[in-house]
């Protein structure tokens, strides 16, 4: 090799450093960006005859800066921070409408009580009466206003989890169509690493793992993708959406199916995607919000309202009006909720009805019901607790509830029964003139307001939870619950943050672009540039020498 062909080995290599540190320094501030170093070797050298001479440089490749188990361990603490942020941001709400007792429920709830007081007292006075009944519809109003509110919190969830899947589709989608121009510039350069798209790759896929968490495996250079729950979203090139739709077990609340091939015709299905194992991410922080606060929340309440309305129409019967007449019902509720399963093909219906002699029995919870074409089984959804197993539902008396069974049923027939959780919801008032209140005992005439003391001392007794529980017992249990978890979950997050912030400097001392570091690589480069440069220089001169002596 000529001098010639150094210097343009050399000018070449110096050139490819400097456009190599330029596009550091230009993407410094990139988010996604990794940093991009040449890797250059001497060429391989040639005999002389007096030994190898060596053949000048050249540049083999073009390389990122990452560390793909720290990326890993990154991704993984951002998609835990988000779905305990997602979580904190919907729960604070809820706390924010429990925390402060001195508007809401708890006075209301107060209020009925001591309205029920002052009529014992002065079981004749008009006004005393008016002021109970006033108070009870003021209950009654908090109670609606509450249940309203946690529906209106269940349909921002529904909206939220709809538009979460259709921007987790979007992203798979962006990841697939980076697959495809990484395979292509793989080919078209021999095999050399399309860097940036590695990194815009790399970034989408960081950005997917905020909305759920998935599992991502490099199969011959192209991404695949699966849900915690072993759904694919992608493989093979094939991209598998989700699909936001209403439960099959509750028509209120929105879930997600996965796609997924076996249709005729190679067609997709749809199969309920298990909500349990979707963790992290906003997705999984929607779900686990739903799951641990306001279904159970909810519930609470319902069981509240349900079991205050049974316990004071119950005493109400044992008492007499202002006019002597036995006392009737003060609130209406409805009887327990029941859904029948969208896959049944069989006829019958189940009925269910709340046993008020057993009020300390209501649990919090919902029911399921199957029949397996023998035996019906009966789950409690709170502790996954068997029930009943028998061939016959008649009359069958659990936790407070009676439920039978009318119709054929088919195997595989499912109903779920929901005695408490639309309690605050539906309860009602009955009760129209505040002579209607039963305030006196049977026993005293109906002068007297032995049964008002008697409903007015219902605020302490233990009548729910196994007669665990007074009304106000089971207020304080729901407000410290939720008041419990926004704290547990604000800790979680700022401790995850922080872990967030440890693997992002850790990534970023592989990967980041360290500018002064790039100014002085551009300076090595410069005079590399510059000496090849002298070289062509001095090739020339000796050239022009040589054509002189010949000449």
């Amino acid at each position: 090799m000529n001098l010639t062909g150094y210097a343009l080995s050399a000018l070449n290599a110096a050139q490819a450093g400097l456009a190599t540190s330029s596009h550091n320094l230009d993407n410094a501030a990139t988010p996604g960006y990794s940093r991009q170093s040449i890797i250059v070797a001497a060429a391989p050298a040639q005999n002389s005859g007096g030994g190898y001479i060596g053949q000048g440089v050249i540049v083999q490749s073009v390389q990122r800066s990452v560390n793909d188990f720290i990326n890993q361990q990154l991704n993984s603490a951002q998609t835990r921070a988000s779905a305990l942020d997602t979580f904190g941001n919907e729960v604070s709400q809820i706390n924010n409408l429990f925390a402060d007792r001195t508007v809401g429920l708890f006075p209301a709830l107060q209020g009925f009580f001591s309205g029920l007081q002052g009529v014992a007292t002065s079981p004749a006075d008009p006004a005393a009466r008016e002021q109970a009944l006033g108070n009870a519809t003021q209950l009654v109003g908090q109670f609606n206003s509450v249940g309203d509110y946690f529906d209106e919190q269940r349909g921002d969830i529904n909206n939220q989890i709809q538009t979460t899947v259709s921007q987790i589709n979007s992203a798979v989608g962006r990841i697939s169509a980076l697959n495809g121009q990484i395979t292509a510039a793989n080919a078209v350069a021999g095999g050399q690493p399309p860097n940036d798209l590695l990194d815009a790759r790399d970034t989408e896929v960081a950005n997917l793992q905020k909305l759920v968490n998935v599992n991502v495996s490099n199969q011959n250079g192209q991404f695949a993708l699966t849900l915690g729950d072993g759904h694919v979203l992608l493989s093979g090139g094939t991209q598998y959406n989700l699909v936001a739709a209403p439960s099959q077990s509750d028509s209120a609340s929105m879930t997600v199916y996965a796609s997924v091939p076996g249709g005729a015709g190679g067609a997709t299905m749809l199969d309920p995607v298990r909500e349990t194992l979707v963790s992290g991410g906003s997705l999984g922080g929607l779900f686990a919000y739903r799951t641990q606060s306001l279904d159970p929340l909810e519930k609470q309440l319902g069981l509240l309202a349900t079991g205050l309305a049974l316990a004071v129409n119950a005493q109400q019967a044992q008492g007499l009006d202002a006019n002597g007449a036995t006392g009737t019902p003060m609130f209406s509720i409805t009887p327990p909720a029941v859904a029948s399963g969208a896959k049944n093909t069989g006829s019958a219906t189940v009925s269910a009805a709340f046993d008020a002699s057993n009020l300390s029995a209501l649990r919090a919870s919902d029911y399921t019901l199957s029949y397996d074409g023998t035996n019906y089984t009966l789950v409690r959804a709170s502790d996954g607790a068997t029930l009943y197993t028998g061939a016959s539902v008649s009359g069958l008396a659990v936790d407070g509830v009676t439920m039978s069974v009318g119709g054929g049923a088919h195997a595989g027939d499912t109903w779920t029964i929901s005695p408490v959780t639309r309690g605050a919801q539906n309860i009602a008032m009955t009760m129209t003139s505040p002579a209607q209140i039963a305030a006196a005992d049977t026993t005293g005439g109906s002068a007297n307001g032995n049964n008002a003391l008697a409903l007015a001392g219902l605020q302490n007794e233990k009548l729910l939870g196994g007669k665990q529980s007074s009304f106000s017992d089971a207020y304080a249990s729901l407000v410290d619950q939720v008041g419990n978890q926004t704290q547990e979950n604000a800790n979680n997050l700022t401790a995850q943050q922080a872990l967030v912030t440890q693997n992002y400097n850790a990534q970023q001392a592989v990967s980041g672009v360290n500018v002064n570091e790039e100014y002085v690589n551009i300076q090595q480069y410069q005079s590399q540039y510059q000496a090849a440069a002298k070289l062509v220089q001095v090739s020339e001169t000796l050239f022009q020498t040589i054509l002189g002596a010949v000449s």
